[in-house]
């Protein structure tokens, strides 16, 4: 049974985004009957009803205090941070969304993709508390999908992102990944451009200096051509010298 470190980069990435995104459910939607508890509590029973981590991990009451410590003390500052940047977000960009609502990002999506980047690096360093989290001999995928297809349920609706009844366009997980995926492409093929028309604009600018040398250059003969021709001094003296 390997351990969330022992797996493939690509894979560890995966499980731990698939963590990070039961972590932010439970701290960002704490209802049910366990909604007063912890965080760690509740994310604690959800995995063990489903996730990419093997039973034998979930066989006492909670997960050890590294654990719970990472998950209520540091998910839910980052998480608590994250919302007071959304109320920045929303204030500075009110303007902006009087005018124009579906210009911008809603900031409850930003909230869920500034934890979801930080929670899942934060389970991907190296000894951290879930380093040695021991995983499932066989991975089902679906358990790493699972969240997704519930969101992506969930938001069947909004697939023409239409507005909620807080007037907050609401992206699935799917849609989020496509968004920051797509995000990426367009950045890489904006830098790409920018290089493009820097390089062209360098061109540009060479090539106006070496136009503007070969005219002053041309003008300079030009001058050369026009001033008169001094008269030789032969060296005489005056007669009678």
């Amino acid at each position: 049974m390997p351990t969330l470190s022992e797996l493939p980069e690509d894979k560890r990435k995966e499980v731990a985004r698939a963590l990070a995104q039961t972590a932010f459910a439970v701290i960002d939607q704490p209802d049910g009957p366990d909604g007063n508890g912890p965080p760690s509590e509740r994310l604690f029973k959800v995995l063990a009803d489903a996730g990419p981590a093997h039973e034998k991990e979930f066989y006492g009451n909670g997960f050890s205090a590294a654990r719970c410590a990472l998950v209520d003390q540091e998910f839910d500052k980052i998480h608590s941070e994250a919302l007071e940047h959304a109320k920045l977000y929303d204030e500075c960009l009110k303007p902006l969304h009087e005018t124009e609502p579906k210009f911008a990002l809603p900031s409850l999506t930003l909230v869920r993709m500034w934890c979801m980047s930080h929670y899942t690096r934060e389970l991907c360093k190296a000894d951290g508390p879930f380093w040695n989290l021991e995983m499932a001999d066989e991975i089902d995928d679906e358990d790493l999908e699972e969240e997704s297809d519930e969101e992506e349920e969930s938001d069947q609706d909004d697939e023409d992102y239409s507005e909620d009844d807080d007037g907050v366009i609401v992206l699935s997980s799917e849609e989020e990944d496509s968004t920051e995926s797509s995000s990426d492409d367009d950045g890489e093929r904006e830098r790409k451009e920018l290089k493009k028309e820097i390089k062209r604009l360098k061109k540009e600018k060479l090539k106006r200096k070496r136009l503007d040398e070969s005219s002053e250059e041309e003008e300079e003969e030009e001058e050369e051509e026009e001033r008169p021709a001094a008269t030789p001094w032969t060296g005489g003296g005056a007669a009678g010298d």
